[in-house]
Parts: structure tokens; sequence; C-alpha cells
């Protein structure tokens, strides 16, 4: 980080002089730090005012183009010092508003999960609402850009429809003769089981990912590439690390996809040490805690993201992440607290 930054992070544009200035500079291509100098703030700063100040201009005489504008940003500007006004409830609780602020974009938490967790570990009072933080980070109150939050609004769910068979796995168990009580997540030890996939090309690593229905516990393995036989090798190592016994107790069941990588079910299963069930092709809902999970993940490693290079204890500590982040769906506990409570081993 540059000095500048260091030592103007804090520094807001207010003025449309400023904001003229900016306008002149990037139509003449002069670089973000240049810009930042001459203003005298942080370059996340100019970035962000940019952002917020983005117009459609016509470029030529058939086509427009996202340009910056000084009198659209200072508007918007104005605007929202109007929706703040003189009551805003975060603006008398600096400390939340930067603890919120700091989860947010360093730790990448979600709004309600950053509140959750203020709330559970710190000493600040928390007398804001998930839903006001999202207002906040729209209206541009807190200095977090609504495009850093992990994700937005909840993709359309898709419709249940039945899908077919995967003839890959005719020999394979269907989750329609799963129990119903697996369905419903009423009881500890039924996973689900997917992979992450970084790079391209065949030899890539991967992350083999379970999650467990119930209390959505998370188990993380990196393997050296997506064949059969390095998840046969992975379950056998978390065989290994529980014991015999254990294992079959804590891993009751997992469901799958229909991937390449899983159709040794024979292997997966061997000794009966669980039984294996294999979703609907190109039915994910099916394995909705799953989903989730690697969305967590993705928050670290984006689609394309070079798995190979991360050692053991990185994805360990992805891993710990996961199971002590904040759930709304487990009354805003983490897995680990939930496990606790349950007394759950």
């Amino acid at each position: 980080m540059s000095q500048n930054n260091f030592t103007t992070k804090h520094i807001k544009i207010k003025d449309l002089k400023q904001r003229e200035s900016i306008e002149i500079m990037l139509k003449v291509n002069t670089p973000i730090s240049i810009i930042a100098m001459h203003i005298g703030v942080g370059e996340r700063t100019i970035r962000n005012e940019i952002k917020r100040g983005l117009v459609d201009q016509q470029d030529s005489m058939y086509g427009f183009k996202k340009k910056y504008s000084a009198d659209y940003s200072q508007t918007e500007y104005e605007r929202r010092n109007v929706t703040k006004g003189p009551n805003l409830k975060i603006g008398k609780n600096i400390e939340l508003s930067k603890e919120v602020t700091r989860l947010i974009r360093d730790e990448k938490y979600s709004p309600g999960a950053a509140l959750a967790k203020i709330k559970s570990e710190s000493v600040i009072e928390v007398n804001v609402c998930e839903r006001t933080v999202y207002n906040y980070v729209r209206d541009g109150i807190l200095e977090i850009e609504y495009t850093e939050l992990p994700y937005g609004k909840e993709s359309p769910r898709k419709n249940k429809k039945k899908a077919s068979r995967s003839l890959k796995n005719k020999d394979g168990i269907s989750i329609e003769e799963r129990d119903k009580a697996i369905e419903n997540r009423d009881c500890y030890g039924h996973w689900e089981m997917d992979t992450v996939v970084g790079g391209t090309g065949k030899g890539s690593s991967v992350l083999l990912v379970l999650t467990e229905r119930h209390s959505r516990e998370e188990k993380i393995i990196k393997l050296p590439n997506r064949k059969q036989e390095s998840v046969v090798k992975a379950i056998d190592k978390l065989e290994n690390k529980y014991g015999k016994k254990k294992f079959r107790e804590k891993f009751l069941t997992i469901t799958t996809d229909n991937g390449v990588e899983f159709l040794d079910h024979k292997g997966i299963t061997k000794g009966e040490r669980t039984k294996m069930y294999f979703a609907h092709a190109y039915s994910s809902w099916e394995r909705g805690s799953n989903e989730v999970a690697n969305r967590l993940i993705r928050r670290f490693y984006e689609k394309g993201y070079n798995i190979e290079k991360k050692k053991k204890k990185q994805i360990i500590k992805l891993e710990n992440w996961i199971n002590n982040y904040p759930r709304k769906i487990l009354g805003w506990k983490s897995t680990n607290q939930f496990l606790e409570d349950k007394q759950i081993f």
C-alpha cells in the first residue's frame, strides 16, 4: 500500500471542484495514483468515486460509453447526505461502522453475519439491522461498494422438476431412495459432497468439499486432480483420521452429483463404511448445502484460481473460517457453536 493510501484513507471527496479536477484528469488518462495524490485522498477513494460517478455519455454518432461525470457524482453525493439525515443510527456509533466495514471488506462477511459476529464476540452496541446495513451500502453511507458484498440477492430458485437418472450411474443408488428424515435435515451425519475446480487443465488441483446437512459442518480436502482414485484416497484418509467406528457414526450417508470423480461409489462406500446416493442430473438444488458452501469458498478462490499453490494449512484455515461463520439458518450461530450447543461430536 502506498504512503498516500495509508495517510489519507479516511478522507472523503466532498466538493464539486475536486470532482471536476478528477473528470479533467481522467479525460487525459491520468493514472489513479497521480489523481489520488493531487486530490489528497487514497487510491481506493478515487476508484470508488469513479464508480459512483459513471454515466452513459455519447461517445460517437452511434454509440454510448460510461464516463465519469463530476456533476452527476456531486448530485448523488448531496442526495446521499440528505438520506443520512441528522439521526442516522450508525453515524452515532463509529466503532460499529468501522467493524462492520472491516468484516465485510476484509473478512468477506455478509452484513447479517457481520452484525451477528459483533453481537456475539464484541462489546460494541449493535443498534442497526441487516437490512439497514444493505441500505447504508447502497446509499454510500458506509465506505463499502455494493460490489464488495459477498453476493446480493439470491438467484431465482430453479423449478424442482424431476430430471432423468444419469446413465453413468445406473448401478448407483438414486436420491429417490434416500430416507425422508435425511431430506428434512432432522439428524446429524448426512453429508453432501462436491468438488470445487480451480485452474483449467486435466492435472489441476481441486477441492473435495463435504457439507453436513443438519449442522452445515464443512470438510475441505485438497486433491491433486479430479480422478476417482483421488476421491477414494481422500475418503480413506478421513476414515483413518476418525477410526472405522467413529467414521461410520459421523458419515452415515453421502449424496453427490453425477460427476465422473464420484463414479467409483463402491470404492467410496467400501466395507459399508457409509451409504452413497446420487442426485438427479442437472439438479444442483438437491445438494443445496453444497452449493451454499461452494459460494463461501468462491469468496476467496474465484473460478480459475490456481488451487495448486495453496498449502494444507491454508485449506484448513478456510475450513475453520466456514465452520466459524455465523449462519442465519442456524439462528446466526456458527456451525461450531451449533455443534457445541447440540453436544454433537
